[in-house]
């Protein structure tokens, strides 16, 4: 494939001419570096290879405006999850007494049976 171009920059004498032919030179550039200059109209070749990359940029930057929005979503999530954590917690450390606290510590320790502290 052949020189990729991020941008084209056409300059033309706007005070002499008029219409499409009046372009008097250009500037080629790639990651903000001039690749290559000429003079008169840019040919077709050139702009075309310009939107191309221009359309791969825009691409790429949509990509990662969704990836960006998808981790800022799933960062929310996380917070809503922990609050929620610490929500139940409290609701629960304020509706039981120490004879419930017992007898659920006694009755997770037996359905996780003996097996599970030996191994």
């Amino acid at each position: 494939m052949g020189k990729q171009y991020s941008m084209v920059i056409a300059a033309r004498n706007l005070f002499d001419s008029v219409g499409d032919e009046a372009y008097e030179g250009y500037l080629c550039l790639k990651d903000h570096v001039i690749v290559k200059v000429g003079t008169g109209k840019p040919e077709q070749k050139i702009l075309d290879e310009a939107k191309q990359e221009a359309a791969r940029i825009i691409a790429r930057a949509n990509i990662e405006a969704e990836l960006e929005k998808q981790k800022a979503a799933d960062e929310v999530k996380q917070q809503i999850i922990a609050v929620s954590q610490l929500m139940a917690a409290k609701v629960v450390a304020a509706s039981i007494n120490e004879a419930d606290s017992q007898r659920l510590i006694e009755q997770t320790l037996n359905e996780m049976g003996e097996n599970t502290w030996l191994s």
